[in-house]
């Protein structure tokens, strides 16, 4: 009994730290499926598609998928939705360096809509943590073709994590 008692004890704090961990990853995957989802959409009904997040520039609350054929929009409702989603939970906040805008839009061929060769989205995946959370903490990039590529934070990249 003494050694299972050493062995909890040795290995909780792990445990706790792994299963932060694993709920951030989760997230950042379950959000890049949903984005190659949205992008094979605008393809295939050669419309523009949206991303619009009811909670501005938090994107862990409800994200409604839309399409239209005038460009990048928020007029969208739950009604209209294609899909709804959410990821985010109470320990992992997404954040967007779009300047608080809601939107994420890809036209007919996929790409970013509108965007230039200079032009990404970022979304940070970090939890009560911050930045302390290393390359655990996930940045989810969106380039101009609109492909999501995920990576571990990096401050000396100029990443931030602010769960807030």
């Amino acid at each position: 009994m003494s050694i299972i008692g050493i062995m909890l004890a040795v290995a909780g704090p792990q445990f706790g730290s792994f299963s932060d961990n694993s709920k951030i990853r989760t997230s950042s995957r379950d959000f890049q499926s949903f984005i190659l989802l949205a992008r094979t959409e605008a393809v295939t009904r050669g419309s523009f598609i949206n991303l619009v997040s009811t909670e501005d520039d938090n994107w862990g609350g409800e994200i409604l998928m839309c399409a239209t054929n005038t460009g990048p929009t928020t007029a969208c409702t739950a009604a209209t939705a294609i899909q709804i989603a959410n990821f985010g939970n109470d320990e992992v906040a997404i954040k967007s360096s779009n300047n608080g805008d809601p939107i994420i839009s890809f036209n007919s061929r996929g790409r970013l809509s509108g965007a230039t060769s200079a032009t990404t989205v970022e979304l940070a995946f970090c939890d009560q943590r911050g930045t302390e959370a290393g390359d655990k903490a996930k940045i989810l990039t969106i380039n101009v073709t609109g492909r999501p590529n995920i990576e571990g934070l990096d401050v000396l990249q100029g990443h931030s994590c602010d769960p807030a």
